[in-house]
Parts: C-alpha cells; sequence; structure tokens
C-alpha cells in the first residue's frame, strides 16, 4: 500500500511540474519570447511588418496633414513669416 501511496504523490508532483511548465511558457508567449510554431498567431517577421506598415500610414497622413496646411495657408495668403535675424554688433558682447 505504501507504493501507491509513492506512486500518487509523484504523479501529483509531476502534475504540478507540467502545470508550472505550461504557465511559464504561456507567460513567455504573452511576451513575444517564444515564437508561436502552430501557426496560430503571428509570428516575429509579420508583426515586424505590421510595424513597419503602421510607420509608413502614420507617415503619410502627416505628408496629407502637411499638404492640406499649406494650401489652406495659401488660400487664405497667409505667409508663414520667418523671424529677421538681427545681426548682432561687437558692442552686443
Amino acid at each position: 500500500m505504501a507504493d501507491v501511496g509513492l506512486a500518487i504523490d509523484r504523479a501529483e508532483n509531476k502534475k504540478e511540474e507540467i502545470k508550472a511548465r505550461a504557465v511559464a511558457i504561456d507567460e513567455l508567449m504573452k511576451v513575444g519570447a517564444l515564437e508561436d510554431l502552430t501557426g496560430d498567431s503571428k509570428g516575429y517577421i509579420d508583426s515586424e511588418l505590421s510595424k513597419i506598415n503602421t510607420k509608413s500610414n502614420v507617415e503619410s497622413e502627416l505628408s496629407t496633414l502637411k499638404a492640406e496646411l499649406g494650401k489652406g495657408q495659401a488660400k487664405t495668403g497667409e505667409k508663414e513669416q520667418k523671424p529677421k535675424n538681427k545681426r548682432s554688433s561687437e558692442s552686443d558682447y
């Protein structure tokens, strides 16, 4: 009967160890340290391509907004005034 008790204890210990490993793997997957090889989620390359695409979209929208802002200023006759640079004389020092 003692052997049965030891076998149950070993099985429970093994179950807890496997459960802890599964939790650790899930955490590593969540932070991106491990890649999902089953194909269910995006891989590293796909996520990097997505970042590049997002950056490109932002830059495109920014250039569109700048162009619209330029057209708006041209229609109203406003020009961006540049500050006049005052040449400093030696007496300013």
